[in-house]
């Protein structure tokens, strides 16, 4: 097995400069130095800089400090106990709200201790520690996980604090807070958790690397490195933030979107703290991710792939600082919306604003800030939201929902049928003939079978099918519109129960090149539990504008066998300016048996497997492509029978791949590449 490793035209994600990496740690993006001690949200310059402003009376920090003081009670008695379990959304709790409220109160503690040398916070700080490690012995429920990833992290840093000045914790309590940590807290957060929304994993890799930190331990802190680079399911950051900055969860509720943006930026924190560059990486995606957040929560409208969600966009959560001050003062980046957010906590924030001041917060501002790049391939505003013309319409048999689609086919003789706006149901396939033209109001007609209906949506009527257009339509796959409120429970029940057997368009013929001129433009297809769309023996075949997600998942014959887009005995096909991302058990693109493909312009990611997957298939053009984020290799090159040759991969951008960025089969390479961006990939 070979793979493709030139063209590393860009290498983000690490601040190489000046940790004095070898080469080779430089490309996998780890650890290897000894780490840094104090060294996770704060290292000793960063506290010593945050002091000395406090000493001078200086503005914010000396109110944020007054605040703190007034908030932290030295007489308060930690309630620690041996079982934590919650459940979601805090119910049944049991030592959850004593679990999380001692966590801050030891950091906040230790925080006033190192800053102010009163005794009082060490041993209040001290007394927490012990109290939880010499009493934990494990956590159950539902956020179970979730609890030491969004509080261990306090916990680990207040040991820190404690552990590198002259607090006083004796040695044999240390040992004590080490075995919690190896015993209670890594056990449970070892293996993350895929299948929740990507807050979670984020809480996870910020204690993951804490604990890295006070153990010591490389593997550890670079188990949790590794899942920000390329993490499963929701977690890791370009699974979590889209190109663009539209989170996983902003279709969900904006709670939740500044939770694991926040999660991520501490993160972030501990990366910078140990010399590694977190921020910058996948084309500064943490700051698209802030700043679109922030864009939205100003009252400026976003565009979104999916629903957009409108739930808890008043609640502004205090995550801002941190971020902010590393885009402004280190990269002399402007982030107006993000900075209109923090300006909101300015006057009631505390140990936040305090724990996310750097040295480098007391660097001037340069006189002109550079504006955050919109990197992002293809925009929600241009692919699968189109009306169809007014050239259509004029000459267009049009439906309301209700209407028989299948007899408005069968007698429209070359005209357009056009799905007016709403759900238009199918109780069984709809059958296109020769000629057919279909089209609709973009995302606003929805094309669907009804509830109780498994298979195709839309098939061919005959095998020697040709001259067939769609157009500006949402083809959906579940069992009712929308995306509900939480994604991975509401979309299709894919991740957390069973879900009926369905498909999009179907169209197969007897023979290679049997159908011709099939074009597919401006459509939405998504939540199929097999493929999004499957085209088998045509030629001259146009996929453009498309926005396929979601689709192919582990119903029967199994897992890796349905896809988003799926190609075989294929002659002439382009598929363009399009979007393949988030398939749960496939891939982006298939194609086998095919010739003369091409593949442009497209964003190709999330996908279980390959972001573009090519067997048997000869003259294939893989250009422009952005694919990221993919399970497996970004490109593989398979040989079945006769493999794939006349390859040509050109002015791709392939990052954060958990594969290798191109892959294939045999000794022989089939591949031409050139000026391909290749970047951090699991094998580069």
């Amino acid at each position: 097995m070979t793979h493709l490793g030139a063209a590393l035209l860009l290498c983000v994600g690490l601040c190489l400069a000046s940790c004095g990496r070898k080469p080779e740690q430089q490309v996998a993006g780890y650890l290897y130095e000894p780490f840094v001690h104090p060294g996770m949200f704060q290292g000793q310059e960063d506290l010593e800089f945050v002091k000395a402003r406090i000493q001078a009376g200086d503005e914010p920090w000396l109110s944020a400090f007054e605040r703190l003081k007034a908030e932290t009670d030295t007489s308060h008695v930690p309630q620690a106990c041996s079982y934590v379990s919650v459940g979601a959304y805090g119910a049944d709790s049991r030592g959850g709200k004593e679990f999380s409220a001692d966590s801050k109160y030891a950091y906040a503690c230790a925080w006033l201790w190192c800053v102010t040398g009163e005794r009082v916070y060490a041993e209040q700080a001290i007394r927490t520690l012990n109290a939880w490690s010499g009493k934990l012995w494990g956590l159950d429920g539902n956020n179970a996980k979730l609890n030491v990833g969004l509080f261990g992290q306090y916990y680990l840093n207040a040991a820190e604090l404690l552990r590198c000045t002259d607090a006083g914790w004796r040695q044999e309590d240390v040992e004590q807070f080490e075995r919690m940590l190896r015993t209670v807290y890594y056990p449970t957060i070892r293996d993350f958790f895929t299948e929740a929304n990507g807050n979670w994993d984020a809480s996870m890799i910020c204690t993951m690397m804490c604990m890295g930190v006070f153990l010591e331990d490389h593997d550890m802190f670079n188990r949790a490195v590794e899942r920000f680079y390329r993490g499963n399911g929701n977690g890791g950051i370009t699974r979590y933030i889209y190109p663009g900055g539209q989170c996983q969860e902003t279709t969900r509720d904006w709670d939740h979107v500044q939770l694991g943006l926040g999660e991520l930026s501490r993160a972030a924190q501990v990366a910078w703290t140990q010399g590694l560059d977190f921020y910058s990486v996948a084309d500064d995606r943490m700051a698209q991710g802030f700043e679109y957040a922030a864009r939205f929560l100003s009252g400026v409208k976003v565009s979104a792939w999916g629903d957009i969600s409108s739930r808890e966009k008043d609640a502004v959560r205090d995550i801002y600082h941190s971020l902010y001050n590393h885009y402004v003062r280190v990269k002399g980046m402007e982030l107006p919306y993000t900075r209109q957010m923090r300006d909101r906590w300015m006057d009631s924030t505390s140990l936040s604003m305090l724990s996310a001041a750097r040295l480098s917060d007391g660097q001037p501002l340069s006189p002109s800030l550079r504006k955050l790049q919109a990197a992002c391939l293809v925009k929600p505003s241009q692919i699968g939201a189109l009306p169809v013309g007014g050239e259509v319409r004029e000459r267009a048999i049009v439906l309301r929902p209700g209407d028989d689609i299948q007899r408005a086919v069968d007698l429209a003789a070359g005209r357009w049928v056009m799905l007016g706006e709403g759900v238009h149901v199918l109780r069984e396939p709809l059958r296109l003939p020769s000629g057919a033209r279909l089209a609709g109001e973009g995302r606003l007609s929805v094309l669907m079978l009804a509830p109780d209906c498994t298979g195709p949506t839309v098939i061919n009527r005959d095998s020697n099918m040709s001259d067939v257009i769609i157009r500006s339509l949402l083809i959906e796959g579940a069992t009712k519109p929308g995306t509900g409120f939480d994604p991975n429970y509401e979309r299709s029940g894919r991740l957390y129960g069973n879900a009926p057997s369905r498909e999009g368009i179907v169209f197969l013929s007897d023979s290679p090149g049997c159908m011709k001129d099939i074009r597919l433009e401006n459509l939405t297809i998504q939540n199929f539990t097999k493929n999004g769309a499957v085209i088998s023996g045509a030629s001259d075949v146009l996929v453009s504008r498309c926005d396929f997600d979601n689709n192919g998942s582990a119903v029967v014959p199994g897992p890796h066998f349905h896809h988003n887009l799926r190609l075989a005995h294929v002659q002439g096909a382009e598929v363009s300016d399009s979007r393949f991302d988030s398939s749960l058990w496939g891939h982006g693109v298939e194609v086998s048996c095919s010739s003369c493909v091409s593949v442009v312009r497209n964003e190709l990611a999330r996908n279980a497997l390959c972001g573009i997957y090519c067997a048997d298939t000869q003259k294939v053009l893989i250009e422009a492509n952005w694919i990221e984020g993919n399970d497996a290799s970004g490109i593989k090159l398979d040989r079945l029978m006769d493999g794939c040759f006349d390859v040509q991969v050109s002015c791709n951008k392939i990052q954060y791949n958990d594969g290798y960025a191109v892959e294939w089969s045999g000794d022989d390479e089939p591949v031409v590449a050139t000026d391909n961006v290749i970047v951090h990939n699991l094998y580069e």
